[in-house]
């Protein structure tokens, strides 16, 4: 039974570890409120591309209705 033991402890250390890094991760991450700006950046982007000009499209839209 040294074994289970062994594995037992070893899983209480790992859930330890990722549930302190879980609460460290929380206490830093900072709510964006109101006042904020976003910026948004296309990696990809082609003039002719239908598919980008729905999206800028899709951002105009966005950008009226929450600015």
């Amino acid at each position: 039974m040294p074994e289970l033991n062994n594995l037992r402890a070893y899983s209480f250390l790992l859930l330890s570890f990722f549930m302190l890094l879980l609460v460290f991760n929380l206490a830093f991450i900072t709510n964006a409120n109101a006042e904020s700006n976003v910026s948004l950046y296309f990696f990809f982007y082609g003039e002719d591309c239908s598919h980008c000009k729905d999206i800028e499209v899709l951002i105009e839209e966005l950008k009226d209705k929450f600015s």
